[in-house]
């Protein structure tokens, strides 16, 4: 209980941490601190977990474009200008008891331009943090990927999360001579294949369109 606790207000600092430093953009710490007053120590120590305090959010909110809302919760659009050109698409974690995605409540703020690369329409879009190491180095634990869902069919050499017993392994589909479907992992440690079930159902939950944030780990 005691470790998914920290690890759910690891998550959130990460996410804290994210929205203030776009808010930043490209200004150096130091600089944006000395200009809006901010204490540069207690900004580092929020990144680290600290609180962070009304005043700080606001300080932040009044001296860039972004609003105080979308800073403190994630929610709604960060700035006015945002909304011709982006998309708030949900976060969705594995549900093990189920066995399938659901949303965890946050969203991430998405350029449009990628889902348009990609044909992939918002309502069927969302950000998933990787949780298998199936395809590393090229998707690992904890990288952010832009997902499609639901699958309405497989695509050779598409990545995909799938839904096996407690866990959300991600492969790389391939079509075997008899026709049917395998999933590789690419990564020689891990568990390689996962064939289709004897009744062919599919245990594929998302596909993977492209990788959004590689956290070093």
């Amino acid at each position: 209980m005691e470790g998914g606790a920290a690890e759910a207000r690891g998550a959130k600092t990460a996410l804290l941490e994210q929205r203030i430093r776009e808010a930043i953009g490209s200004e150096s710490i130091s600089a944006f601190t000395a200009r809006t007053g901010i204490s540069r120590s207690y900004l580092y120590d929020v990144f680290r977990g600290k609180e962070a305090s009304v005043a700080l959010l606001s300080a932040i909110a009044t001296n860039t474009s972004f609003s105080l809302q979308w800073l403190a919760t994630g929610q709604g659009m960060p700035a006015p200008d945002f909304a011709e050109s982006t998309v708030l698409l949900p976060r969705m974690e594995g549900h093990r008891p189920s066995g399938s995605l659901r949303r965890t409540g946050e969203r991430k703020l998405v350029e449009l331009s990628l889902l348009e690369t990609f044909a992939l329409n918002p309502a069927r879009a969302a950000v998933l943090t990787v949780e298998d190491d199936g395809m590393s180095p090229q998707i690992r634990t904890p990288d952010e990927v832009l997902v499609e869902l639901p699958v309405d069919g497989i695509s050779d050499e598409g990545i995909y999360v799938l839904a096996s017993g407690c866990s959300f392994p991600i492969r790389r589909a391939r079509r075997r001579a008899d026709g049917r479907w395998m999933f590789v992992a690419d990564a020689p440690a891990v568990q390689s294949v996962f064939a289709l079930p004897d009744d062919g159902e599919i245990p594929v939950l998302a596909r993977i369109r492209c990788v959004l944030l590689k956290r070093l780990t």
